[in-house]
């Protein structure tokens, strides 16, 4: 049976239009899901992949996070590509999606990683404030993952317990879901803003771009971006 990624968002009874900043909240994301999941098909290269995932945490450890992330990439479009369809130009004309032969494989994979993830959720219990393909931030949650930077188990990514959280909506402009929290390397940021529009945004100041997401062809452009203050409601435990 299809499934697809995990994906959960701001709780409806979150104001939107307002910087929510969270006390006692945790980020946990599963450590290369993706490189775990193929251990497992691939039993023979199993040692190959345990050894790129301590590459990967050598990397973040010496701050080459650049680095880091190109090898993450290198096994996200591998698996991305099994999955691939073949004729999605035509899909988005509304013909039948056409896929090659390892669909099937890419399916185990994200329903084991959308699995894992979901035990864990159910396991730790308390708000989810988002979810997506293989990390969570919970808040208030009634039990504590320890933390492991091993392949395949849940790491701790937030170093302080505060999340700022934003779900925009206006007339006119594009809705988005932001989230923020302070890791080892610095201010990140989640949600479904596009990457290169998040570049400088610091919720905590209560301000962010807005922007207006107009198609062009097989590209996106946007427009009307604006920088706006929102309010900021402190939520303590």
């Amino acid at each position: 049976m299809h499934q697809v990624p995990l994906h959960q968002y701001l709780p409806a009874y979150y104001k939107a239009n307002t910087v929510h900043q969270l006390e006692n909240c945790y980020y946990y994301d599963i450590n290369n899901a993706h490189l775990d999941a193929l251990t497992e098909i691939f039993p023979d290269c199993a040692a190959s992949f345990i050894n790129l995932r301590k590459k990967i945490t050598q990397f973040k450890r010496e701050g080459n996070y650049n680095e880091a992330q190109r090898l993450k990439d290198i096994v996200n479009i591998y698996v991305g590509n099994l999955g691939r369809c073949l004729n999605k130009d035509s899909v988005q004309l509304g013909a039948k999606p056409i896929y090659g032969r390892y669909r099937g494989t890419y399916e185990y994979i994200v329903k084991r990683t959308r699995n894992k993830l979901q035990e864990f959720i159910d396991k730790s219990g308390g708000i989810v404030l988002y979810a997506n393909t293989d990390g969570v931030i919970l808040r208030n949650p009634e039990s504590i993952t320890e933390h492991s930077t091993e392949l395949g188990k849940f790491k701790l990514e937030n170093t302080t317990g505060i999340v700022y959280a934003l779900s925009y909506h206006e007339e006119g402009k594009t809705p988005f879901y932001l989230y923020q929290y302070t890791d080892e390397s610095g201010i990140q940021l989640k949600g479904n803003m596009p990457l290169h529009l998040r570049k400088g945004m610091d919720l905590s100041t209560g301000r962010c771009l807005t922007y207006k997401t107009v198609r062009n062809g097989n590209t996106f452009e946007y427009h009307n971006k604006e920088i706006k203050e929102f309010p900021i409601k402190l939520w303590q435990k």
